[in-house]
């Protein structure tokens, strides 16, 4: 089966009108958090904390690199018995502890140095899992009530999120029950009035204006006669796999390399497709062992830092983050800082090289920590 890479690219450049996504890049990839599957159980999900999945790493102009990234290892005094380079080994525990290590702030000026950017994709996997919802009622408006909720829809798919997590044990259970994202068409009415009835009882967690439009907009799901991005679907299975978003990099920069670390379910997806450029085939991409290339040690050390960090973003109130952040060392503030360096110098060469599927709460509490 053929995947013409400019379908998937041509809508990704208009949307969001990126810039040198046509140039030459070497990309590297490791993933973190990679639950594979996400589905629904008698007791909520097959998982017991849906942390943020991030795809990450690290690129540079053109398919080769001068950089010596042996001086590199050599700076930052590894045992002699270690065979990669692993997050374990520049710090553990939680971001504030790895916010705090010498050997963070050693590698992340070490990119800088070395003409290397950063790339990342930021996936809430639960909320993901959700937003359909949205779509499917917005697919059942009228003309006029479209126009009025689609520019609203990211802020509406935010606060649903927001309802949802704080009963999500019940919400779950219903979800179950309806057989979730396979709504039967004779019980599409019953999971509208369950969804209205759902976010009148618990949208007292959002504030008077915001709890008013949400309401207002679930009014609709009364209205739909199909839930169409929720229905022929597998029973209970919110993510089957994450193949779409190793799919994205390597159709939008059709003209770099892409070098993911081994992922034997992702690779065998992958075999299955024939990616063609104008109907030529292409080749850009390939999958190496982390232990023979030091490029991806230095992704899986970024992923699961990035990884930390989301998912701190995501479960810490904003307030506690102003807190927090108010109380960071020295250290702490120079790491953030060389951080917030790369990801500045990376997104200047191209806007394309950071996606995020997340809440409207997470792309505002991220930006106010790490950008003020």
């Amino acid at each position: 089966m053929q995947i013409d890479v400019n379908l998937m690219r041509e809508n990704i450049i208009e949307q969001w009108r990126l810039a040198n996504v046509d140039d030459t890049y070497t990309f590297y990839y490791d993933e973190s958090n990679n639950i594979r599957k996400l589905h629904l159980t008698e007791s909520g999900l097959n998982v017991g904390k849906t942390s943020n999945f991030v795809l990450a790493g690290i690129l540079h102009k053109g398919q080769e690199h001068n950089a010596r990234f042996e001086f590199l290892i050599d700076t930052l005094q590894l045992q002699k018995t270690t065979k990669e380079l692993k997050l374990k080994h520049i710090a553990k525990g939680g971001v504030d502890n790895l916010l705090a290590s010498n050997k963070l702030g050693i590698l992340l000026k070490w990119l800088l140095d070395n003409d290397f950017y950063v790339h990342y994709f930021n996936l809430n996997v639960f909320y993901w899992s959700i937003v359909d919802i949205v779509d499917s009622i917005i697919d059942n408006l009228d003309f006029e009530n479209k126009q009025f909720f689609i520019p609203a829809h990211m802020l509406i798919k935010s606060d649903l999120y927001k309802v949802i997590i704080s009963d999500e044990e019940n919400f779950l259970a219903a979800l179950r029950d309806f057989e979730y994202p396979n709504i039967k068409p004779e019980r599409v009415d019953e999971f509208s009035k369950y969804l209205v009835y759902f976010v009148r009882l618990n949208s007292k967690v959002l504030r008077k204006d915001r709890k008013f439009l949400l309401n207002k907009f679930m009014e609709g799901a009364t209205k739909c006669s199909e839930l169409f991005f929720i229905m022929n679907e597998k029973d209970h299975v919110l993510i089957d796999n994450f193949f779409v978003f190793y799919l994205r990099n390597t159709c939008l920069f059709k003209n770099s390399v892409h070098i993911f670390d081994s992922e034997k379910e992702i690779q065998a997806i992958f075999e299955k497709y024939e990616l063609v450029d104008k109907g030529k085939a292409i080749n850009s991409y390939s999958f190496a062992d982390s232990q023979s290339m030091v490029e991806i040690q230095v992704s899986d050390v970024l992923a699961g830092f990035l990884s930390k960090y989301f998912t701190f973003i995501s479960e810490t109130d904003v307030n506690e983050l102003k807190v927090l952040k108010s109380k960071l060392s020295c250290i702490q503030r120079e790491n953030l800082g060389l951080l917030k360096s790369l990801i500045d110098k990376s997104n200047d060469l191209s806007e394309g090289f950071f996606y995020r599927t997340v809440s409207e709460d997470e792309y505002f509490k991220s930006d106010f920590f790490l950008h003020s």
